[in-house]
């Protein structure tokens, strides 16, 4: 009696498909039968595989020939497992065609915003140049994007008033998240009209593609967005804002907006003497985590957690310092520069390190063993954060829909 391939178990022939690169396994594997094709287009067994760390970099996007083709990532953005780093596959968009002068259009930058579903929500900016070091910031693209499939969706905005800002500033600060329920998906934006003033706040629903203008708690002057992406956990989007940054009397605070009501509510910080640039909020085991460092030259950091409680955050929370660790490298090479990339969810903390005379690392920190190891790396660009991808063949289109599975 002969036997196909078709006749081994299933969990076998699971497990054998889930350790395939993602795009064979996609692109040719689902053709060699109907139950290969059932087997890998079951969610559950895109859910099974190992999530991807995607590092965000920092980068010159500056091309003196202009394109509305758009190569993906841009920054670039990298891969990242404990073994080994690689770049991200490049897919290209089309960019819709602008009423400016392409010639005078040389500058583009994405920022991950965040992910639902195996979809990754992009924003790409496009700058003009006027003058040396000064820019005019035209209508960003906002874009959902399936890494795993490479199919886009281009959504419609609704930018009001136009976008003219004079400055290399970032003028926009982002969010991802859902309201009552998970299928409500809604896209967060505020944005700065004016070099001194936050004044305005954007939201697309997914769900009916459309957008309203829920109004801003209070206006700060001088205000900044230590992370332009918000962290995202069980309704709320959280910020960490500085406020009179030109001013002895300038602190600190974070910014909770409730998906659901869009409302706004501010919230103090752990301490009153955190006050550090490289700061980072993050989620873990359902509480909202904040990685603290008072010293920038030295790895020595404290790691908070929010309690809420009641329903809200409005004065029904608390903080509590979790653990502190330090990571001790300084004795052997000059510390140079660190970014908290990224708090995952099973408690490890994700730190890139530059030190001096020796490779750049990645450390991570299981704070659950309250121990370390260490990834030399090679970029060509600083990582600025990361998160954490579970690949879907969802389509972008129907992304809200999926979120029910």
């Amino acid at each position: 009696m002969t036997t196909g391939v078709d006749d081994m178990p299933d969990g076998i022939l699971c497990n054998i498909l889930s350790r395939l690169p993602v795009k064979p396994m996609v692109g040719r594997c689902r053709c060699v039968s109907k139950l290969w094709n059932a087997l890998i287009s079951d969610p559950s067994f895109m859910m099974s595989r190992s999530p991807l760390i995607f590092l965000e970099s920092w980068g010159d996007e500056s091309d003196d020939e202009y394109t509305t083709e758009i190569p993906i990532p841009i920054n670039p953005t990298y891969i990242l497992d404990e073994s080994v780093t690689h770049n991200l596959d490049d897919s290209l968009f089309n960019l819709p065609a602008s009423e400016y002068d392409r010639d005078q259009r040389n500058r583009r930058s994405v920022t991950i915003v965040g992910t639902f579903s195996g979809i990754i929500l992009l924003v790409v900016n496009d700058f003009t140049k006027f003058y040396s070091s000064y820019y005019v910031r035209m209508n960003p693209h906002i874009i959902l994007y399936n890494p795993t499939t490479s199919v886009y969706d281009i959504l419609d905005d609704d930018q009001n008033p136009p976008l003219y800002y004079y400055s290399d500033e970032l003028d926009h600060a982002y969010g991802f998240g859902y309201g009552a329920t998970i299928d409500e998906l809604r896209i967060v934006r505020f944005g700065k009209y004016h070099w001194d003033t936050w004044n305005t706040c954007d939201v697309l629903n997914l769900k009916t593609r459309s957008w309203s203008h829920p109004q801003l708690l209070t206006t700060h002057e001088y205000a900044t967005f230590k992370d332009v992406v918000g962290t995202f956990l069980k309704g709320y989007l959280y910020w960490i804002i500085n406020t009179n940054i030109y001013s002895k009397n300038g602190y600190s605070k974070i910014v909770a907006f409730d998906v659901d009501k869009m409302v706004f509510s501010e919230m103090h910080l752990p301490d009153q003497a955190i006050n550090n640039e490289y700061n980072r909020l993050g989620t873990c085991h359902g509480c909202l985590w904040m990685i603290t460092n008072t010293d920038d030259d030295t790895l020595n950091f404290d790691v908070w957690v929010m309690n809420i409680n009641d329903q809200g955050v409005d004065d029904n929370y608390s903080w509590s310092k979790t653990c502190s660790f330090t990571i001790g490298l300084e004795g052997q090479h000059d510390l140079c520069f660190y970014r908290i990339i990224k708090i995952t969810d099973d408690g490890r903390i994700i730190i890139y390190v530059e030190m001096d005379d020796c490779p750049d690392r990645i450390i991570y920190y299981d704070t659950s063993k309250h121990s370390y190891k260490l990834q030399d790396i090679v970029l060509k660009y600083r990582p600025n954060r990361g998160i954490i991808y579970k690949e879907s063949l969802v389509s972008p289109m129907n992304i809200c829909r999926a979120c029910l599975i």
